[in-house]
């Protein structure tokens, strides 16, 4: 099998783009859902069909790797449906049948990869809605499944809470050492309108705090088009130590007729795309929410002899709340002032100035003495 951290230092990566609006392209019914309808997860087994030819038309568009439709399929989010205990099943039917497609498709001068897809479930653990041993349960649940149904790629994203960022990369490292199996593990944090987390973590908060637990890739993916990614984007290519990744949405969503629509063409995604590689030095690009083949193709296309900026990165040493970060360096050398600067001292003119509180004349003395 192809190294795919070797690939990306050869040259830019594609992945694939939105799941869930190319199943609705398929205008699956409630039978397709056996009931369950919104559950796309289980598509996986009563439509393979579906997601076979979802797979398939994104490598035709000539991706590198796609994800597995399994962004819901932790107990957590599939005990909505009444389904928790599909969870393993479910992750290792995507994970085989993504990887059937990749094989048709690979070939000795583009090996094609797939990346298992882990969302961030539908509860926060920073407002108190899951304990971090409940959601780190389940998330190796779905890590082994996804690896034993022989995923490329460990793929953790849309996190909007850094608290479960954190809880799904330890989960998955848990997960690789319980089956033995190195991965290349990618997290992908979420970045609102506002340029924040949905919790208000800034971009280097989150970087400070996700790159200490040694992710392979950290990059950006849905809420916003590339646009909105553009100063998060540049951020992370200025500081973060690893390969970046970005998967914008294809703009924001407009409601039309009560359904999201997105506006932006794969000619302006590929044209982002191209900028992020070049300019920045963004080493894999894709797309996320209304994405298309037709999108991908475009990019792809873009992207095809476009080399990376080079991103020479200092590490920094950087402390972290969950909402902002602080540099931990010295500002300029500390400035020396002379033993006279107290009042102990000899010179009785110093004395009378602090007595009358004339800081005009402090200050002048500072300097005449630190010069």
């Amino acid at each position: 099998m192809a190294d795919f951290l070797q690939l990306i230092r050869e040259r830019v990566a594609v992945y694939d783009g939105a799941m869930g609006t190319n199943i609705q392209v398929h205008a699956p019914t409630v039978d397709d859902y056996w009931g369950k309808e919104g559950c796309n997860e289980l598509l996986t087994l009563s439509r393979p069909d579906i997601i076979r030819s979802i797979h398939a038309s994104f490598f035709e568009s000539g991706c590198d790797v796609v994800e597995t439709n399994s962004f819901g399929s932790t107990g957590i989010v599939l005990a909505e449906y009444d389904l928790q205990d599909k969870s393993r099943e479910l992750n290792i039917a995507a994970a085989r049948l993504a990887k059937e497609v990749a094989h048709d498709y690979s070939t000795s001068d583009k090996p094609r990869f797939v990346a298992g897809s882990i969302g961030p479930t539908t509860k926060l653990p920073s407002l108190g809605h899951i304990s971090y041993d409940d959601m780190a349960k389940h998330y190796v649940e779905q890590a082994e499944a996804l690896i034993e149904g022989g995923v490329d790629i460990l793929l953790i994203e849309t996190s909007q809470d850094l608290l479960q960022a954190k809880i799904a990369l330890a989960a998955c490292q848990d997960a690789m050492r319980n089956t033995g199996r190195k991965l290349p593990l990618q997290m992908q944090i979420t970045l609102e309108a506002t340029g924040t987390m949905l919790l208000g973590t800034e971009v280097g908060a989150a970087l400070a705090a996700i790159e200490c637990l040694n992710p392979d890739i950290i990059g950006l993916n849905c809420a916003t088009g590339p646009a909105e990614m553009n100063d998060g984007v540049r951020f992370l290519c200025q500081n973060a130590t690893r390969p970046v990744s970005v998967l914008p949405n294809a703009g924001l969503p407009q409601n039309v007729g009560g359904r999201a629509h997105y506006t932006l063409t794969p000619q302006e995604l590929a044209a982002y795309h191209k900028r992020f590689v070049t300019e920045y030095g963004v080493q894999i690009v894709g797309g996320c929410c209304g994405t298309t083949p037709e999108h991908l193709r475009a990019v792809a296309e873009a992207v095809k002899n476009a080399s990376p900026a080079p991103r020479e990165v200092k590490p920094q040493s950087v402390a972290a709340s969950a909402f902002s970060a602080v540099p931990l360096e010295v500002d300029g050398q500390p400035v020396v002032v002379a033993e006279e600067m107290n009042t102990t001292t000899r010179l009785e003119h110093f004395r009378e100035m602090v007595r009358k509180g004339d800081y005009d004349g402090i200050l002048a003395l500072a300097k005449k003495l630190a010069a």
